[in-house]
């Protein structure tokens, strides 16, 4: 006999699969028990049916077979228990078939089961480019859901009623006097349940004792269960016979036989419902409650899951903390684990929403190696919301694939708004809503969500410098210098700090700080996708334009067409004073769907292009307006 065995039968029973089983959790108790005292030649049918079930001494197996099928759910559950949870467990209890007799085996601690990975349709071929907010983008959402998710983790939904329909009990007698006991007792039995108020009770179906009259279910009728049974003679004895039958599958999974006198069967009628009623009501909710515990269990197996795949996503937005130097985009093979765990958790319960949200993210941030990607993350996205309507990260992944590839700053400000309306804690979903505000001309609204957005977080240095951005963006230098020593004063060293102070001091042509500044910015960051450009521009205000040249010519010979950045070069152009090259560039730009375009409206280096007709002509096609 296994050590430990009844204090771990106690933690069995208390496992989410088998605490809402009652009914078969007092059956393995009752014949571990009896196997325990040494009384395992006692365990037998009739036993189990008094001492368990409440059955009478006259019980007859061959009437009733609610052991049977008691059995056999124990043995299923037990055999799903450690398949999957259980499986690492050292102590095995089975009840083998034949015999109520449990079996103890001691076994070697193996690894639980988990779901298969999924197939990730993730590209293999090439390496992702990135705008530089899309890459921070990412951990910068996930590390803002974070502390939500472990607050206010997905719970689930109360389940509904079960529902049954009582079909009238089959005249089998041939004698028309019966009749009424057919239909009597399908009414009282529902009356029965109705009262207790533990099922959804059907009305009652036509076909008046006759199953060959009876109108076939329709498919709204294939859930729940359904009650039926037959009156049949027996000398002087009428048997009832009633068995319910699971919809889902068309097994029985209770059966009962009753006797009643010929001459006092309808008299008899209301204690024969009520039996039948006491004994249906007990065998659903049991049912129910057990099917809840597995679906809870599984939920909570599938959250797991998910909140595995929101660590790996990270948990700062590296990019605006420290720079284009900490940009390291995931790879490939890091959003294949995390699209394989978000799949995971979908194959426990397909009714996550947050999985659907979460995958749809993932792939949106691949989307820019395989474009075929961009349409999975709208189906995912479109899937969240159909199980959820306040699935906040599914209305920011719409938002943002509308922003970063539609170019529909309308409909990607309205599904940010309502991210932001349902989550506002997230300081990514805040400095998108204040960009497209921006781009759409609205930069006053664009201060007023960054400045809630700094009240409700004010440890977040990235809604601080989006705000210094807008200001700078806004012509109010001041401000944007007084972000940027804030931000400096707050984190030394800060690459963007440097940048946005850059920006600021060329804004009141004080040329050569700003310069300085810049060159600050790409120490910290060498390489930096804002810096290089900026400072290339503010070579050219200062008439060092040959070094500014260089730099471009750089920027031209990178390799793929959008490391070659049109937009980058536009600037240094628009620095240089060849304005048709800079508008040459920005056509290009529009072209390429540089990512960085839509911010020419608002780009006060580029505000000497305002007035050319072809620079109005591409804000036009942009639709910023």
């Amino acid at each position: 006999m296994p050590p430990g065995l009844p204090g771990y039968l106690d933690e069995l029973l208390r496992t989410p699969r088998f605490a809402g089983a009652e009914r078969i959790s007092r059956f393995l108790r009752f014949v571990v028990a009896k196997t325990l005292a040494g009384e395992a030649a006692e365990i037998k049918e009739t036993l189990i049916a008094t001492e368990v079930y409440g059955r009478k001494p006259d019980y007859d197996p061959r009437a009733d077979s609610i052991v049977r099928v008691e059995a056999s759910r124990l043995r299923a559950k037990l055999k799903d228990y450690y398949e999957h949870e259980g499986a690492a467990d050292a102590i095995r209890i089975d009840l083998p078939k034949g015999s109520y007799v449990p079996v103890f085996l001691e076994v070697a601690p193996q690894t639980p089961g988990s779901p298969e990975p999924v197939d990730v349709p993730l590209p293999t071929h090439a390496r992702p480019r990135w705008r530089w907010w899309w890459a921070a983008g990412g951990a910068a959402l996930f590390a803002a859901l974070g502390i939500a998710l472990a607050l206010h983790p997905p719970s689930a939904q109360p389940a509904a009623l079960p529902s049954i329909t009582i079909l009238p009990f089959d005249n089998l007698t041939g004698r028309a006097e019966l009749t009424a006991l057919s239909v009597g007792l399908a009414d009282e039995v529902a009356a029965g349940l109705g009262r207790a108020g533990n099922l959804r009770v059907a009305g009652r179906q036509s076909g008046i004792g006759n199953a060959a009259t009876r109108r076939p279910l329709s498919s709204s009728d294939q859930e729940g269960f359904l009650l039926e049974g037959s009156i049949r003679e027996d000398s002087q004895q009428v048997r009832i016979v009633a068995d319910l039958v699971s919809r889902a599958d068309g097994y029985q999974v209770w059966s009962r036989s009753m006797d009643a006198n010929q001459s006092r069967s309808l008299e008899q009628q209301t204690h024969l419902a009520q039996e039948i009623a006491k004994e249906v009501d007990a065998v659903i909710t049991d049912l129910h409650h057990e099917r809840a515990s597995e679906w809870s269990a599984s939920q909570h197996q599938a959250y797991q899951l998910y909140t595995r795949a929101r660590q790996q996503m990270g948990d700062s937005d590296v990019l605006l903390t420290h720079g284009a130097d900490m940009l390291e985009p995931p790879s490939l093979a890091a959003l294949t684990s995390v699209t394989a765990l978000f799949n995971q958790a979908l194959a426990l319960n397909p009714k996550l929403a947050q999985a659907h949200a979460g995958l749809a993210w993932v792939y949106l941030s691949a989307s820019e190696a395989d474009p075929e990607l961009i349409r999975k993350a709208r189906e995912a996205a479109q899937r969240a919301l159909a199980l959820d309507a306040n699935a906040a990260e599914a209305y920011a992944v719409l938002g943002y694939d509308q922003y970063l590839h539609g170019w529909d700053f309308v409909q990607a400000e309205e599904n940010m708004g309502k991210a932001l309306s349902l989550q506002f804690r997230a300081p990514m979903w805040l400095r998108l809503y204040s960009e497209i505000s921006g781009i759409r001309g609205n930069l006053a609204a664009a201060a007023r969500k960054l400045d809630e957005g700094a009240a409700a977080l004010p440890g977040s240095l990235s809604i601080k410098l989006a705000r210094g951005i807008v200001a700078y963006q806004s012509l109010d230098s001041q401000t944007a210098l007084s972000i940027a020593s804030d931000l400096l004063a707050r984190k030394p060293g800060y690459s963007m700090a440097f940048w946005l102070r850059g920006l600021a001091l060329e804004q009141v042509g004080r040329h050569a700080q700003a310069l300085a500044a810049f060159d600050e910015c790409l120490k910290s960051s060498p390489g930096d996708p804002r810096c290089t450009p900026a400072r290339a521009h503010s070579l050219a205000r200062l008439g060092r334009r040959a070094e500014a040249v260089h730099v471009m010519e750089a920027i031209q010979l990178r390799t793929s067409p959008l490391a070659r950045s049109p937009y980058s070069v536009a600037l240094i152009q628009t620095g240089l004073n060849n304005y048709p090259a800079a508008l040459t560039a920005l056509e290009s730009a529009y072209a390429l769907h540089d990512h960085s375009l839509p911010f020419a409206g608002l780009d006060p280096r580029l505000s000497v292009l305002a007035d050319q007709p072809r620079f109005q002509a591409i804000l036009h096609k942009l639709r910023v307006r």
